[in-house]
């Protein structure tokens, strides 16, 4: 959120106050206008009927308990939080705190508060069946491969069996399953008690506060070193992806880092 709002603070304002006068010469704004525009009452149609159906859902199935004023807060949350850091982790601890001892409705609070779209100068209409399409069509494929990798893999994924290629793992379900626990049944205000071994990772949002601050000075003393160029979050992000994931990807994943941030912008920028 800081570096957000130092770096990038003035200029989102700016657009801001001035985004209605900028639609008459923005050239995206141009390429868009051919394009007849989605009446706003099909957004608010899918969005109350979807929230219905979510609403329902939380209350039926009896295992997620996320509440209405649980599943509204989610929302409420990522209209805020959007965009500046897209809540995540963030989700996860409030809901640790106003929903204790549920870890289901933490996953799906996070769900609700964490996932975003974005797209630009495509025709709205065919954005707009495109996504709707794809998200029906979605979810009877994804349920489908799931259930195809649990029956052919199911020896690697509950240790039965070591997969010797390190890919198949259910790592990352098995972060969400911690994570529900951790969150959700244990609980924020229990892990980062008064007594607790983790207590000393709270000083992490003071810290990080502050961390921006020296790149955005240095930036504006020596602005030709582009010091506006270190991304304090991304770094971050990066450092904390690598002890938590198999190593087989670092690599190749530096290869493409340096390819595309510095070979490529340095040397072929137009």
């Amino acid at each position: 959120m800081s570096y957000v709002f130092l770096f990038h603070g003035k200029d989102i304002w700016k657009r801001f106050k001035s985004s209605q006068d900028e639609k008459r010469h923005d050239i995206h704004s141009k390429l868009m206008s051919v394009y007849p525009e989605i009446p706003n009452t099909w957004y608010f149609t899918i969005f109350f009927i979807m929230l219905l159906i979510a609403i329902v859902l939380g209350y039926m199935m009896t295992e997620v308990n996320l509440p209405w004023w649980g599943l509204l807060m989610a929302i409420r949350l990522s209209i805020i939080m959007v965009l500046p850091i897209g809540l995540n982790v963030l989700a996860e601890i409030i809901c640790g705190y106003v929903l204790l001892d549920r870890p289901i409705a933490n996953v799906y609070f996070k769900c609700y508060g964490f996932v975003i779209i974005h797209y630009m100068k495509i025709p709205p209409c065919s954005m707009f069946i495109s996504q709707l399409y794809g998200t029906v069509v979605g979810d009877f494929m994804n349920y489908w491969v799931l259930r195809l990798i649990i029956s052919s893999k199911r020896q690697f994924l509950d240790g039965t069996m070591e997969d010797p290629t390190g890919q198949v793992s259910g790592y990352h379900t098995q972060v969400i399953n911690t994570a529900s626990i951790v969150w959700g049944l244990i609980g924020p205000a229990r892990t980062f008690g008064p007594n607790s071994l983790y207590r000393p990772l709270l000083w992490g949002f003071l810290i990080g506060v502050f961390v921006p601050i020296p790149f955005y000075l240095l930036h504006r003393k020596y602005p030709k070193y582009r010091f506006d160029l270190v991304n304090v979050p991304l770094i971050c992000n990066g450092l904390q992806i690598i002890p938590e994931s198999y190593t087989n990807f670092i690599i190749m994943g530096f290869l493409a880092s340096f390819a595309s941030q510095f070979y490529t912008y340095r040397y072929k920028n137009q």
